[in-house]
């Protein structure tokens, strides 16, 4: 299965959800909307001998994100067409079963999963129709309590 690697993640000063692609650089994350990532990383020293890491402010497509909120997008839409990323509370709306979990990627397994109260399944591309995005475990903890 060929997907596109793009994140999401959410902005430090407005926590606002932003998408595109990944950064990481000194203990930071970035993400830049734009295709072509325009590489503007440099490092110096403050008069005060502080040493600083900084993506340039040139690149205005580099946003800073909360790193535990970053989620890489899992290649697949649910049934109402929305992109589903690491971190999103979903609801299997399977013939007669119900259930809400949470995607992430199993590096034991080697692919995407859907962890819930009363489910650990894979999600793949033969039953993502049956996922609906609910929200996410950063914006809606409550979803994933009993």
């Amino acid at each position: 299965m060929n997907r596109e690697h793009k994140f999401r993640g959410q902005r430090v000063d407005t926590k606002e959800w932003v998408y595109g692609y990944l950064i990481r650089f000194s203990n930071q994350d970035f993400i830049c909307n734009q295709k072509e990532i325009p590489i503007g990383i440099f490092c110096f020293n403050k008069p005060n001998g502080e040493r600083v890491n900084a993506v340039s402010s040139m690149f205005s497509c580099f946003v800073e994100v909360l790193p535990e909120t970053v989620g890489e997008y899992t290649g697949l839409t649910d049934r109402n067409g929305n992109e589903i990323y690491e971190d999103d509370a979903v609801k299997w709306l399977g013939i007669g079963i119900k259930y809400v979990g949470c995607v992430y990627w199993d590096k034991r397994k080697l692919y995407y999963i859907v962890k819930g109260i009363h489910c650990n399944r894979a999600i793949d591309t033969t039953d993502h129709e049956w996922f609906e995005i609910i929200g996410n475990t950063h914006d809606n903890p409550e979803l994933m309590k009993a």
